[in-house]
């Protein structure tokens, strides 16, 4: 049959299963799915509006029908849609319908997830959305079905990362549904469950345990994508301490200081990025704050700092940092901006001795203030240890929280 045929016959078949479920259970049983993938999509067609048409019916046969979207991927109905996407990448509407379809296929369905990955349907998706960036219809497709193969799929995630394409991923994961009121929570939430927390450090990572020459290579090629990756991790961590622990958990506050030790060392794009994803790391979180210690921040910081001088952005980027790294430093000066020092600013005449006390209420009131600023401060004491507060001795508690708290009004009451 000539192409204008099929393509009639592709349209007849997606107005007849379009939102009929009771059609397309018919049209499954009757062999509709198969015609439309093996002996049509399969043979890569050289009509653009033959593939695009084909696309579309296939989209309608498996919408929201999981038997009918396993038998699509069964028939190697992704490696049909991605080899026509690949052949028509410049054609709009095709890209539309691929995408459309990609999306369709693998909503709510694990295994299909799978299929589309090993397809390189992640990348085709990604491909489309950059060849046509100033299309609407093409942009909303493609976003839906990268979401639809990436959420509630860390392994997918990786791949999209891999390839380049966390941007268009931090896209995806910020778009709204119409009844939601944005907040950063909900779009990071949507980004731990997604795993571009994990993805991030993995691709990070990469290249940066080289040295010598390989070093110096990979910091060359890789330093404009290095600097998107550290930001998108900053924005995934920042001011959420679930994903601060992930991000380090998988080795992003290692990966950070390794690319300011080195790896990044005069990109200053790539190391103002990096200086915000560790701040991001490291704000209010006392683990990853001795971690950042540990591999040697406080140095590294100046060193950045002392060589470049002029740049005014990394210069308060790498403050920031520094703030971030050492607040457990100024924990007693910190204390009476909280909620808690500010109710008890202010001391009380108990002339009786006798009186004098505390309550059970008040002193759990104290457990929890202190516990909550050792989790957010890395405090060090007199001996240069960091106050635990699995270990936290009475006088550890005395000297950073009882006598700042009491010594403006020399009183403990």
């Amino acid at each position: 049959q000539s192409e204008p045929v099929q393509e009639n016959i592709c349209d007849a078949i997606g107005h007849l299963v379009a939102n009929n479920q009771a059609n397309q259970r018919l049209a499954r049983e009757a062999g509709a799915i198969e015609v439309v993938v093996q002996a049509i999509l399969a043979r890569r067609p050289a009509s653009a509006r033959l593939q695009a048409s084909a696309a579309w019916a296939l989209g309608c046969l498996v919408a929201g029908n999981s038997e009918s979207q396993r038998l699509a991927a069964e028939a190697r109905g992704f490696d049909a849609l991605i080899s026509g996407l690949q052949r028509h990448l410049d054609d709009e509407t095709v890209c539309e319908q691929v995408a459309g379809t990609v999306g369709l296929l693998a909503a709510r369905h694990r295994e299909n997830q799978v299929l589309a990955r090993e397809a390189s349907a992640i990348d085709a998706v990604i491909r489309a959305m950059r060849r046509h960036s100033g299309s609407a219809v093409v942009q909303s497709k493609a976003m839906s079905a990268l979401r639809k193969l990436i959420v509630g799929n860390p392994d997918n995630t990786k791949v999209a990362v891999a390839v380049g394409g966390i941007e268009e991923v931090l896209r995806v994961l910020r778009q709204q549904h119409r009844s939601e009121t944005e907040h950063p929570r909900k779009f990071q939430r949507r980004a731990r469950e997604a795993g571009v927390v994990e993805a991030i450090v993995a691709q990070l990572s990469c290249g940066a345990a080289g040295r010598g020459k390989a070093q110096e290579h990979f910091a060359a090629v890789m330093a404009p994508s290095q600097a998107i990756l550290f930001s998108a991790l900053g924005d995934v961590t920042v001011g959420h301490p679930e994903n601060q622990k992930l991000a380090a958990e998988a080795g992003a506050v290692d990966a950070a200081m390794a690319g300011l030790r080195g790896a990044l060392r005069g990109r200053e794009n790539a190391e103002e990025a990096a200086l915000k994803a560790l701040s991001a790391l490291a704000a209010e979180c006392a683990a990853n704050q001795r971690r950042a210690k540990a591999l040697g921040a406080r140095t590294i910081l100046l060193d950045l700092q002392a060589a470049s001088p002029k740049n005014a952005f990394l210069q308060e980027c790498a403050r920031e940092a520094s703030e971030a790294v050492h607040s457990g430093e100024n924990v007693a000066g910190r204390l009476f901006a909280t909620d808690y020092g500010k109710r008890f600013s202010t001391c009380s005449q108990i002339a009786d001795a006798a009186l004098r006390g505390i309550t059970l209420e008040q002193l759990l009131e104290l457990k929890v203030f202190a516990e909550d600023q050792l989790q957010k401060h890395d405090v060090v004491d007199c001996t240069g240890s960091s106050v635990l507060w699995e270990e936290l001795t009475m006088y550890q508690l005395r000297d950073h929280f009882i006598f700042p708290l009491t010594q403006r009004c020399c009183c403990s009451y």
